[in-house]
């Protein structure tokens, strides 16, 4: 898996506490996690901005900038070559 889109609306743990979580996740995995590409609504958004880049994830805060980015993320960097 290359990219992981979460969006996720608060209800019973708050913006911070499930950037706690993801992460949590990075830090206990060998580096084999995907890129995560984060939109998250609630409460303790700015808290949670904020430990998401302690480990290189952005938040964005519209949907269709953070789909359009794992769009992109998703897609193959290496040049296709043309037969002549």
């Amino acid at each position: 898996m290359k990219v992981l889109l979460i969006f996720i609306m608060d209800g019973l743990a708050s913006c911070e506490d499930i950037a706690n979580v993801i992460v949590s996740y990075t830090q206990n995995d060998a580096g084999g996690y995907p890129h995560f590409v984060v939109r998250l609504v609630g409460s303790n958004l700015e808290a949670a901005k904020e430990r998401l880049a302690t480990v290189g994830i952005t938040l964005l805060e519209q949907l269709d900038d953070a789909v359009a980015k794992a769009v992109s993320l998703a897609k193959p960097t290496a040049k296709r070559h043309s037969s002549n």
